[in-house]
């Protein structure tokens, strides 16, 4: 990569590979330092958000920070449009692992601490179904307001990376191959949420499956809707959050397909992600 604008693929490409357990030591270590100012942003110097660093299994090139310099490098970034306080976001055309697509990073700058790092490519048509009726994914869902996102702690383990369904810049996470959604993750700030009355929706508990014309590839997230096409509203009376498309008419179907996390649907298509963090 030459510059703004220019595609960055890593497939194919010998990347410097920082060792997960020092990756890990920075991010422990960085994210505790005090803010730094007034120089250019380095990947090498970045911690990682507990929120987005719980998301390696899924995402392999978070492992690389030249690859993260190398987004950096691609051009001025903007600020964070989701309103994130002292964050900017580069957003650049590349590839991986054969797919198009565009790296995503946001990153608090006096921080240095990374909150977002994603490969996201469109997904087309998305339907989703119940698999099977009983109890929901188990697990946590927390929000880490340092790293500005959701984290979902399952207690059900998944063997190999899951796959990734984008609904903004979080994730639905689903298994392999069955597709079963396993819960919500990822990078969502505060600072643009809506306070509202939500009340409490009445649903099901049910195995929630992504109907895809075929999965991703490891390490891409199949783009379902763009973040700035999303409204978000909290009702602090009832602890909800329903992250919903902007516009579009109430859904008929109401599913928690894993603890403290819901999907409202119209004939399978996804509205919103209703979701209530402990």
């Amino acid at each position: 990569m030459t510059g703004a604008g220019a595609g960055l693929t890593a497939a194919g490409l010998v990347l410097a590979v920082v060792l997960w357990q020092v990756l890990t030591g920075y991010a422990a270590g960085t994210a505790s330092e005090e803010p730094v100012a007034g120089r250019p942003l380095d990947a090498y110097e970045l911690g990682f958000a507990p929120s987005l660093d719980a998301l390696a299994p899924d995402r392999p090139y978070l492992r690389s920070l030249l690859l993260l310099q190398e987004i950096v490098d691609a051009g001025a970034p903007v600020a964070d449009p989701q309103g994130a306080p002292e964050t900017v976001r580069w957003d650049v055309p590349g590839g991986y692992n054969g797919t198009p697509g565009t790296w995503e990073l946001a990153v608090n700058e006096p921080r240095r601490t990374a909150c977002h790092a994603a490969f996201t490519a469109p997904a087309g048509p998305v339907r989703f179904d119940v698999a099977e009726p009983g109890p929901p994914a188990g697990g946590l869902l927390v929000y880490d307001p340092r790293g500005q996102g959701f984290e979902f702690r399952a207690t059900e383990p998944v063997t190999g990376a899951a796959m990734e369904l984008a609904f903004g810049s979080m994730s639905l996470r689903a298994d392999r191959p069955g597709a079963r959604l396993l819960g919500v993750r990822g990078y969502h700030p505060d600072a643009s949420w809506l306070n509202g009355s939500l009340g409490s929706p009445t649903s099901t508990s049910a195995r929630l499956r992504a109907r895809l014309d075929r999965p991703p590839p490891p390490g891409v997230a199949l783009r379902l809707v763009p973040a700035g096409d999303l409204t978000t509203i909290r009702d602090a009376r009832t602890g909800w959050v329903r992250v919903g498309r902007t516009g579009v008419p109430t859904g008929t179907q109401f599913v928690e397909f894993a603890t403290g996390c819901l999907a409202e649907l119209a004939n399978g298509d996804l509205i919103a992600v209703w979701l209530r963090p402990q």
